[in-house]
């Protein structure tokens, strides 16, 4: 005990050190760089020499260190002598300097010449490189010591107490006193640094300290804190859920369901992938035919519903513990939606929640940060999040089983090859399994065709058919149409289907348009013409719905097109609906300062005229979706209750091309700022919506408003 207390005595006296010898340097440099600048602050520095005389002092060895039995502190002994050397060269080299009376004429002018000649630019430099140096040695040499000290049992947080003790308890030369939370953070960025570096793993070994149950339990909601974000569970709550029966072929045997397409084989047996010890299984198919829907179906049923696949599941996992985890990538989404970031962070959270015994396993950096000081506040980098989600996945590998679904690797932003090796790499552990979905594409095919897959339009045939006939047979018009020609009305459905070529997206819009025929009226000949007049390829289908808008609203729906492709993440609805007002720059700027908070019932009002437009201009390609739960409170949020959102990514795809975003610019018979429109509206909705917010949610959602704000000016 007393040789530690000797080593931290010494430690005290280096920080005390490097914290003069950086000051006195930057102080020089300034002086070289600035001219007089600085010259009185350094003046002060030189009427502290004796301070750094004491220093000196403290910087000797003691006696209970210079032994032989001292070899564990060997190295902070040698950075020890090193600064004490250095100090030696400091005075001397201060007593050259002939100070003038600080009263005398001239005496700025006259150090700073004296100080020219002492201390050369190029000494300069060394001294703020030797500082530099030292300076990380001391942080390895002082976290090896608050480690050992830790390892005592009872000792956790010892790293904040000996750092009160050191710098608040009066061993410190008052002058050079220390902020204590500044060397703490620099302890804790070096544990991230050292914990992945095999050059200072002498040093930087990992702590044992104990913790009690309680204290594991609040590292762990710590962690999941972190981990969290708002937008979490967003994509796959926007998924719609399938109709009964719908997607119940994927647990069943193929061989029940003889393909329907010609020259294509039967998929990949989904169930006996589950039960088996193939690791991976690949789910494609063209856009709009439902990938997502059914990985939904997979991956989260309803709560109240048996999960078709968890006996498969624990068949594999054979008495091991079996770890279920779901990502969806969303392009339309946030950022955090279509990256890495947001794909580690949510698998570690879900992870976590079901095994919180192996979080001090996976995130070492973390979890010595809260064993020596109580909490980490660093902030997480891709290469930590990757690192934890690969510990956690390899982790007891003889304990554990994970099963990943990851839907929409299409929509990721980033290298889609880059993304297939991560893939690849969590499976380097025999102990995971992961079922993924995409578009056919080459990268995608390339690595996963010879694996166990489904393409899914070609196996979707009576799922579309149940789909169309529950439409069509709860719409009034359809049941009248059954009544007067029933032969016409099953041909009709045969029809749909065939023309689908297994899209489901193609199959709701279609069948959207025949149900406006039926209201209208439509006889045979028309439902018939109706339905042959629609394309078959997606995009020129969008391309015939905007040809049917009604010319007296083509200009507002170019507006609010523009509106929609400006923002990076799905808007408000009310936030859209001061968008689109007109005045609503003027009204913006108005409103920071004065305008009275919306009641309740404008704020539905305003919500629901803004739904009816939307319906009647862009005839289905943007919709209204919600309304959303507040992910981080679990509270219905009146900040952001409905969103405006693009009926499929292909839908935004579309508008985004240049030829269509030329179209649309070619009918504004103003000028149209959508970004102008969208800051102004962020203004208005900060000072008429948001201070009905309180707390956290106040505070969390004036960041957003501000940062999109800011965003849409620039």
């Amino acid at each position: 005990m007393a040789e530690a207390a000797a080593a931290f005595a010494l430690a005290a006296s280096i920080v005390q050190f490097l914290d003069f010898g950086a000051k006195l340097a930057s102080k020089a440099w300034r002086i070289h760089q600035n001219g007089q600048d600085g010259v009185d602050e350094l003046l002060d520095i030189h009427d502290t020499t004796k301070d750094l005389t004491e220093i000196l002092t403290q910087l000797r060895v003691p006696d209970s260190l210079d032994t032989q039995a001292s070899t564990d502190h060997s190295g902070l002994l040698s950075l020890a002598n090193s600064c004490q050397a250095v100090a030696e060269e400091l005075i001397e080299l201060l007593g050259t300097v002939k100070l003038p009376h600080r009263w005398q004429p001239g005496r700025r002018a006259a150090l700073k010449a004296a100080l020219k000649i002492v201390l050369k630019e190029g000494e300069i430099r060394s001294l703020h490189e030797r500082i530099d140096y030292f300076r990380q040695q001391l942080t390895l040499h002082l976290l090896s010591l608050i480690k050992q000290s830790s390892s005592e049992p009872g000792r956790n947080q010892a790293g904040s107490l000996i750092l009160e003790k050191m710098f608040l308890g009066g061993s410190i030369v008052s002058s050079a006193r220390l902020d204590t939370k500044v060397l703490r953070n620099s302890l804790v960025s070096e544990i991230f640094k050292t914990t992945d570096n095999a050059t200072f793993s002498h040093i930087a070994s990992p702590v044992t300290v104990t913790v009690t149950p309680d204290q594991q339990a609040d590292f762990l909601q710590a962690i999941l804190r972190q981990l969290d974000y708002a937008t979490m569970d967003d994509r796959d709550g926007r998924i719609l859920e399938p109709d009964q029966e719908t997607f119940e072929w994927i647990f069943r045997d193929p061989a029940e369901y003889p393909s329907r397409v010609a020259g294509h084989r039967q998929w990949s047996h989904f169930g006996e992938w589950l039960r088996s010890d193939s690791q991976l299984y690949w789910i494609t198919g063209k856009a709009g035919s439902g990938k997502s829907t059914l990985m939904k179906y997979i991956a989260c049923p309803e709560m109240d519903e048996a999960d078709p696949k968890d006996p498969e599941l624990r068949d594999w996992a054979a008495g091991h513990k079996l770890v279920v985890s779901s990502f969806f990538f969303w392009n339309s989404g946030e950022l955090i939606q279509k990256t890495f970031e947001g794909l580690f962070r949510t698998l570690l959270f879900q992870i976590l929640e079901q095994c919180p015994e192996i979080v001090p396993y996976i995130m070492p950096p973390r979890w010595e940060s809260f064993c020596l000081f109580g909490g980490c506040d660093e902030k997480w980098s891709d290469g930590e999040l990757r690192a934890a989600l690969q510990l956690a996945v390899s982790h007891d590998p003889d304990s554990f089983r994970y099963c990943l679904f990851i839907d929409g690797l299409d929509e990721f932003e980033g290298d889609h090859k880059y993304l297939t090796s991560f893939l690849k790499s969590l499976l380097a552990s025999p102990n995971v399994k992961i079922c993924a979905s995409s578009r056919p594409w080459i990268v995608f095919e390339d690595e996963f065709a010879l694996k166990p897959h489904l393409k899914l339009e070609h196996i979707t045939y009576d799922d579309i058919k149940r789909c169309v006939t529950s439409r069509l047979e709860s719409d009034p018009g359809y049941l009248k149409l059954e009544l007067r020609e029933p032969e016409y009305a099953v041909a009709l459905i045969g029809d749909i289907i065939t023309r689908s070529s297994g899209v489901f997206l193609w199959v709701n819009i279609v069948v959207s348009n025949l149900i406006k025929g039926f209201t209208e009226g439509d006889r045979v000949s028309d439902i018939q013409r109706r339905l042959e007049s629609l394309p078959l390829d997606l995009e020129q289908l969008y391309d015939k719905i905007l040809q049917g808008i009604d010319p007296f609203y083509m200009e507002h729906t170019a507006q609010l097109f523009l509106l929609r492709n400006a923002c990076p993440t799905p808007p408000d609805l009310l936030l859209f609906s001061f968008a689109d007002e007109p005045g609503t720059t003027e009204e913006g700027c108005r409103d920071l300062e004065g305008g009275a908070l919306l009641s309740s019932q404008v704020k539905t009002a305003k919500e629901e005229a803004m739904r009816r437009r939307i319906n009647s201009r862009c005839l289905g390609l943007l919709e209204v979706s919600g309304p959303f739960i507040d992910s981080i409170s679990g509270q219905s949020s009146p900040y952001e209750c409905y969103r405006v959102e693009y009926l499929h990514r292909t839908v935004r795809e579309f508008l985004q091309k240049p030829s269509i975003k030329t179209r649309l610019a070619t009918v504004l018979k103003e000028p149209f700022d959508p970004h102008l429109r969208l800051c102004a509206a962020y203004l208005s909705y900060a000072r008429r919506v948001s201070p009905s917010l309180q707390g956290e949610a106040r505070l969390r959602h004036l960041s957003s408003e501000v940062r999109l704000c800011l965003y849409h000016a620039s």
